[in-house]
Protein backbone atom coordinates (compact mmCIF):
# COMPACT_ATOMS: atom_id res chain seq x y z
CA UNK A 1 0.00 0.00 0.00
CA UNK A 2 1.31 3.45 -0.95
CA UNK A 3 1.04 5.83 1.99
CA UNK A 4 1.69 9.58 1.95
CA UNK A 5 2.69 11.25 5.23
CA UNK A 6 2.24 14.95 5.98
CA UNK A 7 2.06 17.12 9.09
CA UNK A 8 2.15 20.73 10.25
CA UNK A 9 0.50 22.47 7.33
CA UNK A 10 -0.84 25.20 9.64
CA UNK A 11 -3.52 26.07 7.11
CA UNK A 12 -1.16 26.12 4.12
CA UNK A 13 -2.53 23.86 1.37
CA UNK A 14 -0.23 24.97 -1.44
CA UNK A 15 1.58 21.68 -1.98
CA UNK A 16 1.05 18.55 -4.03
CA UNK A 17 0.02 15.21 -2.56
CA UNK A 18 1.32 12.31 -4.69
CA UNK A 19 -1.19 9.71 -5.82
CA UNK A 20 -1.55 7.18 -3.01
CA UNK A 21 -3.84 4.71 -1.29
CA UNK A 22 -3.78 6.43 2.09
CA UNK A 23 -2.90 9.93 3.27
CA UNK A 24 -1.81 10.24 6.92
CA UNK A 25 -1.84 13.67 8.59
CA UNK A 26 0.04 13.99 11.88
CA UNK A 27 -1.57 17.14 13.23
CA UNK A 28 -1.42 20.94 13.07
CA UNK A 29 -3.81 20.93 10.17
CA UNK A 30 -5.60 24.24 10.72
CA UNK A 31 -4.64 27.88 10.84
CA UNK A 32 -4.85 29.07 14.45
CA UNK A 33 -4.72 31.98 16.83
CA UNK A 34 -3.38 31.65 20.36
CA UNK A 35 -6.84 31.97 21.91
CA UNK A 36 -8.79 28.71 21.49
CA UNK A 37 -12.21 30.32 21.56
CA UNK A 38 -11.49 32.82 18.79
CA UNK A 39 -9.91 30.00 16.78
CA UNK A 40 -12.72 27.44 16.93
CA UNK A 41 -15.19 29.18 14.61
CA UNK A 42 -12.40 30.19 12.24
CA UNK A 43 -11.16 26.59 12.12
CA UNK A 44 -14.69 25.24 11.57
CA UNK A 45 -15.17 27.59 8.62
CA UNK A 46 -11.76 26.73 7.17
CA UNK A 47 -12.33 22.98 7.50
CA UNK A 48 -15.77 23.19 5.93
CA UNK A 49 -14.52 25.38 3.10
CA UNK A 50 -10.93 25.40 1.90
CA UNK A 51 -9.90 22.14 3.52
CA UNK A 52 -12.92 20.18 2.34
CA UNK A 53 -12.42 21.31 -1.25
CA UNK A 54 -8.71 20.49 -0.98
CA UNK A 55 -9.04 17.00 0.53
CA UNK A 56 -11.68 15.90 -1.98
CA UNK A 57 -9.45 17.12 -4.82
CA UNK A 58 -6.42 15.04 -3.78
CA UNK A 59 -5.43 11.84 -5.68
CA UNK A 60 -6.01 9.63 -2.63
CA UNK A 61 -8.43 6.89 -1.68
CA UNK A 62 -8.72 7.87 1.98
CA UNK A 63 -7.09 9.95 4.74
CA UNK A 64 -6.62 9.46 8.47
CA UNK A 65 -5.43 12.24 10.76
CA UNK A 66 -4.77 13.23 14.33
CA UNK A 67 -5.04 16.75 15.70
CA UNK A 68 -2.05 18.81 16.78
CA UNK A 69 -1.45 21.50 19.34
CA UNK A 70 -2.75 24.21 17.00
CA UNK A 71 -5.96 22.33 16.24
CA UNK A 72 -8.05 23.83 19.04
CA UNK A 73 -11.38 22.71 17.58
CA UNK A 74 -10.69 19.04 18.34
CA UNK A 75 -10.06 19.69 22.03
CA UNK A 76 -12.56 22.45 22.82
CA UNK A 77 -15.07 22.49 19.97
CA UNK A 78 -15.84 18.96 18.78
CA UNK A 79 -19.51 19.91 18.46
CA UNK A 80 -18.46 22.46 15.82
CA UNK A 81 -16.67 19.96 13.60
CA UNK A 82 -18.19 19.44 10.13
CA UNK A 83 -20.27 16.27 9.87
CA UNK A 84 -18.32 15.08 6.83
CA UNK A 85 -15.14 14.86 8.98
CA UNK A 86 -15.89 11.81 11.22
CA UNK A 87 -14.08 11.24 14.51
CA UNK A 88 -13.80 7.45 14.39
CA UNK A 89 -14.62 4.31 12.45
CA UNK A 90 -18.20 4.24 13.76
CA UNK A 91 -18.83 7.73 12.41
CA UNK A 92 -17.12 6.70 9.17
CA UNK A 93 -19.62 3.87 8.74
CA UNK A 94 -22.49 6.27 9.43
CA UNK A 95 -21.16 8.75 6.89
CA UNK A 96 -20.04 6.49 4.07
CA UNK A 97 -19.24 9.40 1.77
CA UNK A 98 -16.46 10.61 4.09
CA UNK A 99 -12.95 10.68 2.67
CA UNK A 100 -11.16 11.35 5.96
CA UNK A 101 -11.41 10.61 9.67
CA UNK A 102 -9.64 12.11 12.67
CA UNK A 103 -8.76 9.67 15.45
CA UNK A 104 -8.12 10.58 19.07
CA UNK A 105 -6.76 7.90 21.40
CA UNK A 106 -8.44 5.46 19.09
CA UNK A 107 -7.70 2.32 17.08
CA UNK A 108 -8.91 2.24 13.50
CA UNK A 109 -8.48 -0.10 10.56
CA UNK A 110 -8.03 0.55 6.88
CA UNK A 111 -7.66 -2.19 4.26
CA UNK A 112 -5.97 -4.55 6.70
CA UNK A 113 -3.77 -1.92 8.37
CA UNK A 114 -4.07 -1.50 12.13
CA UNK A 115 -3.63 2.21 12.96
CA UNK A 116 -3.74 3.97 16.32
CA UNK A 117 -3.59 7.72 16.81
CA UNK A 118 -3.33 10.26 19.61
CA UNK A 119 -2.85 14.05 19.49
CA UNK A 120 -1.27 14.63 22.93
CA UNK A 121 2.17 16.12 23.35
CA UNK A 122 4.41 17.76 25.94
CA UNK A 123 3.61 21.31 27.12
CA UNK A 124 4.36 24.09 24.66
CA UNK A 125 2.97 27.57 25.39
CA UNK A 126 -0.33 26.13 26.68
CA UNK A 127 -1.65 25.05 23.28
CA UNK A 128 -4.17 22.25 22.64
CA UNK A 129 -3.59 18.70 23.89
CA UNK A 130 -0.60 19.78 26.02
CA UNK A 131 0.11 17.28 28.79
CA UNK A 132 2.90 17.05 31.35
CA UNK A 133 5.33 14.17 30.80
CA UNK A 134 4.02 12.38 33.86
CA UNK A 135 0.45 12.57 32.53
CA UNK A 136 1.46 11.40 29.07
CA UNK A 137 2.31 7.91 30.30
CA UNK A 138 -1.37 6.88 30.56
CA UNK A 139 -1.91 7.90 26.93
CA UNK A 140 1.11 5.93 25.78
CA UNK A 141 0.09 2.91 27.89
CA UNK A 142 -3.22 2.85 25.99
CA UNK A 143 -1.39 2.32 22.68
CA UNK A 144 -1.97 -1.33 21.74
CA UNK A 145 0.54 -3.85 20.49
CA UNK A 146 0.55 -5.29 16.98
CA UNK A 147 0.21 -1.96 15.17
CA UNK A 148 1.13 -1.35 11.59
CA UNK A 149 1.10 2.43 12.09
CA UNK A 150 1.28 4.68 15.15
CA UNK A 151 0.07 8.17 14.16
CA UNK A 152 1.09 10.93 16.56
CA UNK A 153 1.71 14.64 16.77
CA UNK A 154 4.35 14.24 19.48
CA UNK A 155 7.83 12.97 18.51
CA UNK A 156 9.56 10.25 20.51
CA UNK A 157 12.62 11.53 22.33
CA UNK A 158 15.86 11.50 20.37
CA UNK A 159 14.48 10.66 16.93
CA UNK A 160 13.97 13.57 14.54
CA UNK A 161 12.92 15.73 17.49
CA UNK A 162 15.72 18.33 17.68
CA UNK A 163 14.79 21.96 17.09
CA UNK A 164 16.99 24.09 14.83
CA UNK A 165 15.48 27.55 15.09
CA UNK A 166 17.97 30.29 14.12
CA UNK A 167 17.02 32.38 17.17
CA UNK A 168 16.98 29.70 19.87
CA UNK A 169 19.20 26.99 21.33
CA UNK A 170 18.60 23.56 19.83
CA UNK A 171 16.80 21.09 22.09
CA UNK A 172 15.02 17.74 22.03
CA UNK A 173 11.24 18.17 22.33
CA UNK A 174 10.19 14.52 22.14
CA UNK A 175 8.77 12.37 24.92
CA UNK A 176 11.03 9.89 26.69
CA UNK A 177 8.12 7.81 27.96
CA UNK A 178 6.74 7.61 24.41
CA UNK A 179 10.05 6.27 23.16
CA UNK A 180 10.00 3.56 25.83
CA UNK A 181 6.46 2.54 24.86
CA UNK A 182 7.36 2.37 21.17
CA UNK A 183 10.37 0.19 21.95
CA UNK A 184 8.07 -2.17 23.86
CA UNK A 185 5.15 -2.48 21.44
CA UNK A 186 7.21 -2.17 18.23
CA UNK A 187 4.83 -0.75 15.60
CA UNK A 188 6.05 -1.08 12.04
CA UNK A 189 5.93 2.66 11.39
CA UNK A 190 5.67 5.74 13.62
CA UNK A 191 4.53 8.98 11.98
CA UNK A 192 4.54 12.37 13.68
CA UNK A 193 5.31 16.08 13.29
CA UNK A 194 5.31 18.96 15.80
CA UNK A 195 9.06 19.49 15.47
CA UNK A 196 9.68 21.60 12.37
CA UNK A 197 13.44 21.20 12.57
CA UNK A 198 14.04 17.62 11.44
CA UNK A 199 11.83 16.50 8.57
CA UNK A 200 12.76 13.05 7.31
CA UNK A 201 12.81 9.29 7.78
CA UNK A 202 15.06 7.09 9.91
CA UNK A 203 14.91 3.42 10.81
CA UNK A 204 15.96 2.22 14.24
CA UNK A 205 15.81 -1.37 15.48
CA UNK A 206 13.48 -2.33 12.65
CA UNK A 207 10.99 0.50 13.26
CA UNK A 208 10.51 3.23 10.66
CA UNK A 209 10.17 6.77 12.08
CA UNK A 210 8.78 9.58 9.94
CA UNK A 211 8.80 13.27 10.85
CA UNK A 212 6.39 14.57 8.22
CA UNK A 213 6.35 18.29 9.09
CA UNK A 214 5.96 20.32 5.91
CA UNK A 215 6.93 23.72 7.30
CA UNK A 216 10.33 24.74 8.63
CA UNK A 217 11.14 26.54 11.87
CA UNK A 218 9.96 29.84 10.34
CA UNK A 219 6.65 28.30 9.20
CA UNK A 220 7.66 28.36 5.53
CA UNK A 221 6.44 25.50 3.34
CA UNK A 222 9.84 24.13 2.37
CA UNK A 223 9.35 20.35 2.62
CA UNK A 224 7.55 17.73 0.57
CA UNK A 225 5.25 14.89 1.62
CA UNK A 226 7.01 11.64 2.52
CA UNK A 227 5.99 8.39 0.85
CA UNK A 228 6.24 5.01 2.58
CA UNK A 229 5.04 1.55 1.60
CA UNK A 230 3.62 -1.14 3.86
Amino acid sequence: MKICCISDMHGNLKFDVPECDLLLIAGDICPAEYDPYTSIEMQRSWLDGKFKRWIYDQPIEYAISVAGNHDWIWEFGKDRLPMWFPLNIVDREMHGEAKIECIEDYLTFYKGLKIYGTPVQQPFNSWAFNREEGSLVKYWDAIPEGLDILLLHCPPYGILDSTHHPKYTSEHIGSKSLKKRIEKIRPKCVIYGHNHGEHGVVEEDGIKYVNASLVDEEYKMTRKPIMVEL
